[in-house]
């Protein structure tokens, strides 16, 4: 028996109009929301960004190292609120450490056990899990730069900075909530940075993938895994989706990190996703992950821990 050309029709048509309902569906309550919600946190992010940005160009030192430091309060508030207290007390006592060891050779280590100590105080008795969940990046931040200043002044690399330039350095909101990690010969370096053509062009191109890999991350990805019933698609579509979402992050401090001056190269990259889903070698996919991160671990990490 031959099949009615109207049945397949009306499948068609039936399928059809569903691939619309799903991408409207879509569009309206994951797409448009999530791009809103994102560009508010940029127009804040970045919006202090530029200020400081326009600020370096005044060449007035001490001035705009006190407002890095007033507008990276601003935006810790702007970001985590009351739970801004915990980021201001860490940045003391680092400075505190700095004062008392800095002379002694030891500052590096002595700054890795007081933060050590400091977090694992917060985490277990003092914040609550939900606060501590908001701001632990920005503490893992201040810890890595920290410590990256402890190092450098143990190997005679800086010399100690004062409180202006410590807390400028630590609290500038260029680099305080998403990143990256940027070492203070670098924060020094942006004062004196200039735009072009090229990071211009870096900056769009950035922020063009930051908002493509957050729509891939939390709209198209999981309305694939709604409609596959494969568990190997699934899994790789989940999987997928957490890279995505690290991307987006990477991405976010990519054009911060770039509007506030920190170019430390031609082109400046935090994040290589090509070298991660088309890896060369397990390494390769533990540097592109997160360039900054792995000088961290790198430099102030593993040849550290080699000498004892």
């Amino acid at each position: 028996m031959e099949p009615d050309d109207s049945t397949n029709y009306q499948d068609d048509y039936y399928g059809d109009e569903y691939y619309d309902d799903m991408f409207e569906s879509t569009l309206h309550y994951c797409i448009l929301p999530v791009i809103a919600q994102v560009t508010s946190v940029f127009l804040k992010l970045f919006g202090l960004a530029a200020i400081v940005s326009i600020l370096n160009q005044l060449k007035w030192k001490k001035l705009t190292l006190s407002l890095d430091t007033t507008l990276g309060i601003l935006c810790a508030f702007l970001f985590y609120q009351s739970s801004t207290l915990f980021i201001v007390i860490l940045v003391v006592l680092s400075y505190a450490v700095l004062v008392l060891f800095s002379s002694s050779g030891k500052c590096g280590p002595a700054m890795i056990l007081v933060n050590l100590a400091f977090v694992f105080i917060c985490e277990l008795l003092v914040v609550s899990p939900e606060l501590w969940h908001q701001i632990r990046g920005t503490i893992i931040l201040l810890l890595m730069k920290t410590t990256s200043v402890g190092f450098d002044i143990d190997a005679g690399v800086l010399v100690p900075p004062d409180i202006l330039l410590f807390s400028g350095y630590s609290l500038s909101p260029v680099s305080l909530v998403f990143g990256p990690f940027v070492t203070l010969p670098d924060y020094r370096r942006s004062k004196d940075s200039k735009f072009d053509k090229k990071t211009l062009i870096s900056i769009c191109s950035s922020l063009c993938l930051a908002y493509l890999t957050v729509l891939i991350s939390s709209c198209v990805l999981p309305s694939l895994i709604d409609t596959s019933s494969y568990t190997l698609v699934q899994a790789y579509v989940t999987a997928m989706s957490f890279r995505t979402s690290h991307y987006f992050v990477s991405y976010t401090s990519q054009v911060s990190a770039l509007i506030g001056g920190f170019q430390h190269s031609e082109k400046f990259y935090v994040v290589q996703p090509s070298k991660v889903e088309i890896p060369k070698s397990m390494a390769s996919v533990a540097v592109a992950w997160n360039l900054p991160m792995h000088y961290w671990l790198k430099t102030y990490v593993y040849k550290k821990t080699r000498s004892y």
